[in-house]
C-alpha cells in the first residue's frame, strides 16, 4: 500500500512510498499528479455516472493515507463508525455514490 511521506506546498510536491519485501519504493510527484487526487477525481465521476449497483457494491474509496489513519486507530474496523464517517459531508468525496452509506 503506498502511503505519503511528505507533502510540500512550497515546493507543490508529494512524496508517497510502498514497502515490498526489502525493498522501498519512492514516488515523487506533483500535487496535482497525486494518486490521492486522482483517487478523488475517479470517485466524483462514478458519482456522476451513478447507476444502481445493489449490495455489495463499492460504496467509497479511501486513499491509502486516510486508511492507514483509520487502520492505525482501529476505527476502519467498526462498521457503525465508517457508515458515520462516510456520511459527514466533509468526506463525500470518498464515496462513489450519491447520497448516503
Amino acid at each position: 500500500m503506498w502511503k505519503l511521506f511528505e507533502r510540500n506546498e512550497s515546493t507543490n510536491t508529494e512524496v508517497w512510498f510502498k514497502e515490498e519485501d526489502n525493498n522501498v519504493h519512492v514516488h515523487q510527484c506533483k500535487i496535482s499528479d497525486s494518486p490521492a487526487l486522482k483517487l478523488y477525481q475517479s470517485n466524483l465521476e462514478a458519482r456522476d455516472s451513478f447507476r444502481r449497483h445493489g449490495d455489495q457494491a463499492c460504496a467509497a474509496r479511501i486513499d491509502p493515507f486516510t486508511m492507514n489513519t483509520l487502520m492505525i486507530s482501529g476505527a476502519a474496523k467498526d462498521p457503525d463508525y465508517m457508515k458515520k464517517y462516510l456520511n459527514t459531508p466533509s468526506n463525500k468525496h470518498l464515496r462513489t455514490t450519491p447520497g448516503k452509506i
